[in-house]
């Protein structure tokens, strides 16, 4: 008996528990994802330029976490994804800033 499972005697039936969940989290993750990327390429109208683009990174990027094994590849594309986002935030944030009301 190691000194680990000594101070943690269910430290094996938590740690498969973490795979078991995590597995189960990327699956449903990866899911709501390609739904969410597919109805944003379905809207006609891009008003900040980018949400297409941020569709199809989506798009990609929960195709890699249904994959399971591709889920590194899936937290560098979530880096792009969230930086295409916060793009798109400053853009529609810079659109409303020019609006006046008389």
């Amino acid at each position: 008996m190691s000194n680990i499972e000594a101070l943690f005697p269910l430290s094996g039936l938590a740690g498969g528990f973490n795979v078991v969940f995590s597995i189960f989290y990327f699956l449903v993750s990866g899911i709501v994802g390609m739904f969410m990327g597919v109805s944003l390429l379905a809207i006609r109208e891009d008003p900040y330029g980018s949400l297409r683009l941020y569709a199809i990174i989506s798009i990609i990027t929960s195709s890699c976490l249904v994959t399971i094994l591709l889920v590194p590849i899936a937290s560098l594309l979530f880096l792009i994804q969230s930086v295409i986002l916060g793009i798109i935030f400053l853009k529609a944030a810079e659109a409303e800033a020019q609006v006046e009301f008389v």
